[in-house]
């Protein structure tokens, strides 16, 4: 079967899609993308929200060290459209291209999940 509008065999797309976290995650360790420190000395992590959901899904932090999610949400095709972090029990919109800044202050013990707000999408931070 064909994709109507460009006549692209559906494996074909499907394949790209599933390749495409891929590339995200070898660009961003490339560009150096990952966690970073701001001037106050706080952790900065960085998350992007996909097609796939949250990319990356898994970030390793500095445990118990306040930090600070910047989250940025690159797609209108998900249902990741917000966004809760346990604890924090407070839903946060994610508007399209825009980054929003969540303070943890209390940093991460153990590990800390977090989700979109119809749970279809997760994600963890696993303190080092």
């Amino acid at each position: 079967m064909n994709c109507i509008s460009h006549r692209i065999p559906r494996r074909v797309v499907r394949r790209s899609r599933q390749w495409s976290w891929l590339a995200a995650a070898i660009s961003a360790f490339i560009l150096g993308c990952g966690p970073s420190v701001d001037e106050s000395g706080r952790q900065e992590v960085y998350i992007h929200v996909t097609e796939d959901g949250f990319v990356p899904r898994r970030l390793l932090v500095p445990a118990d060290r306040p930090l600070t999610l910047i989250v940025t949400r690159d797609t209108d095709a998900t249902c990741a459209k917000d966004m809760v972090v346990d604890g924090n029990d407070r839903l946060v919109n994610l508007p399209l291209n825009q980054a929003v800044r969540i303070p943890i202050e209390a940093g991460v013990h153990d590990s800390l999940n977090y989700h979109c707000g119809m749970e279809m999408y997760s994600g963890v931070l696993v303190a080092k």
